[in-house]
């Protein structure tokens, strides 16, 4: 019967066997694990650190973004309240010549502008006086039959005739 050959008895070159103990395998690095260098020691790297600025900036993005889309929607506000209100013929659009309907009473009045072909167009406006609640400045106006006070933050007088 014959032993098998002990395969670590082979010599390396360069390497020399201890006397009694059976040569060792070559050593295979650990690809994870880097050997230090000699005189080199281990180099300790210092955790990554965030970019300067970088949560700032995002956070500044994002409220850069908010401001301008709300910029945006007080302008479609605005604009959209200065249409409805020309489509809508609110009284505070009504010029000199202009013809006007009361749906209201005469104690709660509720005036639009209509074109003066419209037959429910009873008053012309003869003038507009802004900046005013005063409705007796309207008692020096020729034809005058009713005035119409809006107040509140654009304050005007309506001195309205009949229409046709």
């Amino acid at each position: 019967m014959s032993t098998p050959p002990n395969p670590y008895q082979g010599q390396q070159q360069g390497q020399q066997q201890a006397p009694g103990y059976p040569q060792q395998p070559p050593q295979q690095p650990n690809p994870g694990f880097q050997q230090p260098q000699p005189n080199q020691g281990f180099q300790v790297q210092p955790p990554q650190q965030p970019a300067p600025g970088g949560r700032t900036k995002r956070v500044g993005k994002v409220l850069g973004i908010r401001l301008i889309v709300s910029v945006v929607a007080l302008i479609v506000i605005g604009v959209g309240g200065f249409i409805w209100d020309h489509a809508t013929g609110a009284a505070d659009t009504a010029k000199v010549g202009d013809c006007v309907q009361n749906t209201g009473s005469d104690s709660n009045p509720n005036v639009h502008v209509l074109s003066c072909s419209d037959p429910n167009a009873k008053f012309k406006v003869l003038q507009v006086i802004n900046n005013s609640s005063d409705d007796s400045q309207c008692q020096n106006v020729q034809g005058v039959v009713a005035a119409y006070t809006e107040s509140g933050s654009n304050d005007m007088v309506l001195c309205l005739g009949n229409n046709g």
